[in-house]
């Protein structure tokens, strides 16, 4: 609630910032956009990439792909008070989500002037692919008293969490779709350059279980991993370039030509 909150309060503060200056740019129709977005989610961050073709002056079909990294909600980090390392008990495996995917995008209201604010909806959907890496720790062994590596157990000397490269030999992975939908607020104010907010959901599905951390989901099935079902929400900045554009023609230069 507190990060859309945020969101809502910068939009304000774009809209007022900018209200009644005068843009006198050519304004763009026709557009194609090519941007990349950085995205805050209720379950971890990711990254996307997305390519915007014009289908006419307010809809587009979308074409994107998409990084997550998934967290549970109960991962709670600790530190080893002996060797003063970071650790997350229970964890079992790191989780890197893919997708890539098609959609459609509609212009609800088109900003004015300078400052103002585009409002845009929404969606997509396609194939979704979550790679498992299981997460190893470092243990001492007081009955020989020398260090090893292993995944998590109940009861151990934790040492510290192992390198980040152990585990890639162990990957495993899991299919599915996803569907995402969200608003955009572009409030770029040169019109060949893009900048906006987006909030929204996602919802993933998998053909295996996503097995995160080694402690039940309590029944709570749609919005926690380490079940086959993934509910998101994210709040994203989104940023890039207006490609293929295409002006609006100026009318003041065909009136006089026609007057000559």
């Amino acid at each position: 609630m507190k990060k859309f909150l945020f969101i809502f309060l910068l939009l304000q503060s774009i809209s007022i910032f900018g209200q009644g200056e005068i843009d006198d740019q050519d304004k763009i129709f026709y557009r194609n956009e090519r941007t990349f977005a950085f995205l805050l989610n209720s379950n971890g961050f990711g990254a996307n990439f997305r390519y915007a073709k014009r289908i006419d002056a307010f809809r587009k079909t979308l074409y994107e792909v998409e990084f997550n990294y998934l967290k549970h909600p109960k991962e709670q980090r600790a530190t080893i008070e002996s060797t003063n390392r970071n650790i997350i008990y229970g964890k079992l495996n790191s989780a890197y989500i893919f997708k890539g995917g098609i959609g459609y995008q509609k212009e609800l209201f088109r900003k004015r002037d300078l400052g103002g604010i585009s409002i845009r909806s929404f969606y997509d959907i396609g194939p979704s692919i979550a790679f498992l890496k299981p997460v190893y720790y470092e243990y001492y062994d007081l009955t020989k008293g020398d260090y090893y590596y292993d995944k998590f157990q109940q009861h151990g000397n934790f040492v510290g969490k192992a390198p980040f490269t152990m585990g890639f030999g162990e990957l495993s992975v899991s299919p599915g779709i996803y569907g995402k939908f969200g608003f955009s607020f572009e409030y770029s104010r040169v019109d060949e350059i893009f900048h906006a907010l987006e909030v929204g959901a996602s919802f993933d599905a998998y053909a295996k279980k996503l097995e995160i951390m080694d402690t039940p989901s309590e029944k709570l099935l749609f919005i926690l991993p380490d079940n086959y079902f993934v509910l998101t929400l994210f709040v994203s900045y989104r940023f890039g370039r207006v490609i293929n554009a295409q002006f609006k023609p100026d009318r003041k230069a065909i009136e006089n030509i026609i007057l000559e």
